[in-house]
């Protein structure tokens, strides 16, 4: 494994410092539309029902979530960089537009181009990110980027609602907007892809795997052979036996390169006598190890790639399912992680339930506070910034700590948390009514709900993205991200229809 991939950032700094730019301007964007759209509904659009002004969210949403499936595949054939200057591309006419829409029709419809340049932007950038922090830093990784983009959110949250109070709504906050944007494609220039990094990253996976379960694996007895059919269990006894001649080779070379001219026949034998994988691994190794093999230049590693080929085809001819050196196909990856893995499953769904809130949170929050409440602009832009601000600063934390303790704890007390807060949200209409502008006991509740809403999520939201990537192996990190981000930015969807709906049905949803 590179030096650069096994130090994490020591020896990527540039390239950490790059993305992490790209991911503020990302925020900055999101930021600008999650506080400013839904006020702009109601005061330049004037409309009053709940679901129509959430339709930007689940527009937003679904077009992410499409966005985040497809960029998967794109980024593990063509590279992280392509998928995420093709992000930054779709999202640049947005922000010019809403300056000059006529009907938050056509700004809903447009979202649509927003909502699939950020699964683009966020997809390829948390690839980036992952890649060049290596396989022990997937929690602080993506702790440092959420965190990067809720930070900047946060903060823009403030500006955008300082802008528009001075401004007004419409042209300067969005010709802001389209300047972070041209910012994130300038800076995505000098990026270096990490395709080279993913294929040393699986080789040493394998070569992991290989070394811890070797012995389990060749110890073949009487028990395991009696498991086959008759006519298998004599073929099954033979490939132990030759994964195991493999193993003792190997394990017998020093820790130079040695010529292996006496067994060279033997081994080619050998290897071609075994099922053929259908890999292209095999296919390089049949080209180039066996030929070094037989003219006696091979290197400990050439024999490191003939065990690790050895153990492959013996798990084939035992069943087991090895890791896979190459990206399989989208529809087998969905069969893999949707219906093979239930950890993967849990965790997707985990995601839902995280964006499911934050859907409704983002449409209904800053007109829940400002036209239900009527709390001034000021209370605001303070109420709907703490979330996301607690939020982003919270996961530069909760990522590591995830790697050094486990996922499940922060996946648990952050749920829990997010439940909390959202009843908290409701105590102050449920006890005092409404509006409660002057009330200082409301506020208090409100800012209490909104940090254990943003610290909840902080815990929650980084173990679950680097947990889904302890499930999949490396080189397909694309497709097994892509999946996860899209089950996860449905929630948006789910939230903004399901939330905007039972507002409208339960009486309170016209403003």
């Amino acid at each position: 494994m590179s030096e650069g991939l096994a130090n994490g950032p020591s020896q990527v700094d540039s390239q950490v410092v790059i993305i992490l730019f790209a991911l503020f301007c990302m925020g900055s964007a999101l930021g600008f539309e999650r506080s400013l759209l839904p006020r702009m509904a109601v005061q330049t659009f004037h409309e009053t029902s709940v679901l129509t002004i959430l339709n930007f969210v689940w527009t937003f949403g679904a077009a992410k979530a499409v966005a985040n499936v497809l960029a998967g595949p794109l980024a593990d054939r063509f590279g992280r960089r392509p998928t995420l200057i093709l992000g930054f591309v779709i999202g640049l006419p947005v922000m010019p537009y809403v300056n000059f829409a006529s009907t938050w029709t056509g700004v809903t419809v447009m979202n649509v181009a927003f909502g699939a340049s950020q699964g683009f932007i966020g997809s390829a950038l948390f690839f980036l990110l992952i890649d060049v922090m290596g396989p022990s830093r997937r929690g602080i990784a993506v702790g440092i980027g959420e965190c990067m983009i809720y930070v900047s959110t946060a903060l823009v949250n403030i500006l955008a609602g300082d802008l528009a109070s001075r401004y007004g709504f419409r042209p300067v906050p969005f010709w802001v907007a389209t300047s972070f944007a041209v910012l994130g494609l300038l800076a995505t220039l000098p990026l270096r892809d990490t395709l080279d990094r993913i294929q040393e990253e699986q080789k040493q996976s394998e070569r992991d795997t290989l070394t811890s379960n070797t012995t389990q694996l060749l110890d073949v007895d009487s028990r395991i052979i009696s498991e086959y059919s008759n006519e298998d269990r004599m073929f099954a006894s033979q490939m132990s036996q030759e994964a195991d001649t493999i193993h003792s080779l190997v394990c017998s070379l020093p820790n130079e390169a040695t010529p292996l001219v006496t067994e060279s026949d033997a081994l080619r034998s050998l290897v071609h006598s075994l099922p053929q994988v259908g890999d292209p691994f095999y296919e390089h190794f049949d080209s180039h190890s066996v030929h070094s093999l037989s003219v006696g230049s091979s290197t400990l590693d050439d024999a490191e790639d003939l065990e690790l080929l050895g153990f492959k085809k013996y798990c084939i001819a035992k069943g087991i399912q090895p890791k896979t050196s190459h990206p399989q196909s989208p529809i087998y990856a969905l069969y893999l992680f949707f219906i093979d893995n239930l950890n993967f499953i849990t965790l997707c769904f985990g995601g839902m339930a995280m964006n499911f809130k934050d859907g409704f949170a983002w449409g209904f929050f800053p007109v829940f506070f400002s036209h239900v409440h009527k709390l001034t602009d000021d209370k605001t832009n303070m109420l709907v910034a703490i979330y996301p601000l607690c939020w982003g600063f919270g996961q530069a934390f909760t990522g590591a700590l995830s790697d050094r303790y486990g996922r499940k704890f922060f996946l648990l007390a952050g749920s829990g948390s997010c439940a909390l807060a959202m009843i908290l949200f409701a105590v102050p209409g449920i006890l005092w009514g409404r509006p409660v502008s002057d009330d200082p006991r409301a506020v208090t509740t409100w800012i209490i709900a909104d940090v254990c809403l943003g610290l909840g999520t902080a815990m929650a939201y980084p173990a679950l993205q680097a947990g889904v990537a302890d499930e999949i192996s490396p080189v397909n990190r694309g497709v097994g991200l892509g999946l996860y981000r899209f089950t996860r930015d449905m929630g948006y969807v789910v939230g903004a229809l399901v939330c905007g709906h039972l507002t409208d049905e339960i009486g309170g949803g016209h403003l």
